[in-house]
């Protein structure tokens, strides 16, 4: 590599046999009017092949997001299974309860209504056992 001052001072000959094949081919090379539409067009092929190499990228990207949205969906779907199921088991469970309360209710308000009956034939009869108003000799 030649410094500024060596280029500066150099007499017109010095450089020519190291430099001149150089510059030859340089200026061949950009004075040829097909090498400079093939290096266009290998700019343009080079640019193509870099989006397709990105875009290649993104679909593996996004076969990938495919994947996990699928395996989450899986996963979803069993949920929604498995919830269902005990859903199921609870309406059943809460059934059967309703059923015991309202059997339990329907006890609690017969045995009621027969304390009440017998408190007003005690009442009425003026006897515990009631024998007066079985025996027919109530008096009032």
């Amino acid at each position: 590599m030649y410094t500024r001052n060596a280029t500066i001072n150099a007499h017109n000959e010095q450089m020519t046999r190291e430099f001149g094949p150089v510059l030859q081919q340089k200026m061949r090379y950009h004075s040829d009017v097909t090498a400079t539409a093939l290096t266009k067009l290998q700019g343009k092929v080079d640019t193509v092949k870099d989006h397709m190499f990105d875009n290649m990228e993104k679909v593996f990207a996004r076969a990938d997001k495919l994947e996990d949205i699928e395996a989450q969906t899986r996963e979803m779907n069993e949920n929604s299974l498995l919830f269902k199921k005990n859903t199921v088991k609870q309406k059943r469970k809460k059934w059967w309860q309703n059923k015991l309360w309202g059997v339990a209710l329907c006890f609690c308000c017969c045995l009621l209504l027969i304390v009440v009956l017998y408190v007003v034939a005690w009442v009425v009869c003026r006897d515990v056992l009631l024998r007066p108003c079985i025996h027919g000799d109530q008096v009032f």
